[in-house]
């Protein structure tokens, strides 16, 4: 049988670091694999078009690798910090994959959920929880049709669980 998945999901344009060192001990503690999902906001969806238009203008004019950086910004950065996220999972003795969805936030979970039953269930970054984009009739729509248990951060728990990481590796280290 395949092992569940805690399914981790903050935004393509914020800081995929935010919040992970709690998902990893929390999926230690309950013996699951991290799904990271990354998400594009509503606001950049139009952006990105707005850039991909761009793009298309560069390369009608011959400038291939302007366009290609418009392009391929959002991917290398995720690519850059893909190795170091699966290695630190890894050293904790799970696996991470990361995926990209090219719809927002509500859509891209119910789609990924739908298609993936191992997912046990949902953690949202800060990022995503802390949005003005994410209202409370969204979370209790997401409760609804994810029909799974769904998992909140705050910054505040961030800092908290980095402190609790950093006082364990010194009485370890002692």
């Amino acid at each position: 049988m395949a092992r569940e998945h805690m399914l981790f999901v903050t935004y393509q344009n914020s800081d995929i670091e935010e919040g992970l060192a709690y998902v990893i001990e929390l999926a230690k503690a309950l013996s699951e694999d991290i799904v990271v999902l990354l998400v594009h906001k509503k606001d950049t969806l139009s952006k990105k078009f707005e850039d991909m238009l761009t793009a298309a203008t560069f390369a009608e004019a011959g400038d291939h690798k302007t366009a290609a950086e418009l392009v391929a910004s959002d991917d290398l950065k995720i690519h850059r910090n893909y190795r170091e996220l699966v290695l630190r999972a890894n050293k904790s003795g799970l696996l991470l994959r990361v995926e990209k969805s090219n719809q927002d936030l509500i859509p891209g979970i119910r789609s990924y959920v739908k298609k993936h039953p191992s997912v046990e269930k949902v953690v949202l970054s800060p990022a995503v929880t802390e949005s003005e984009a994410l209202t409370t009739r969204d979370l209790s729509a997401l409760v609804r049709t994810a029909c799974r248990p769904l998992v909140t951060m705050t910054r505040q728990a961030v800092r908290e669980s980095s402190r609790s990481a950093s006082s364990s590796k010194k009485e370890v280290a002692a």
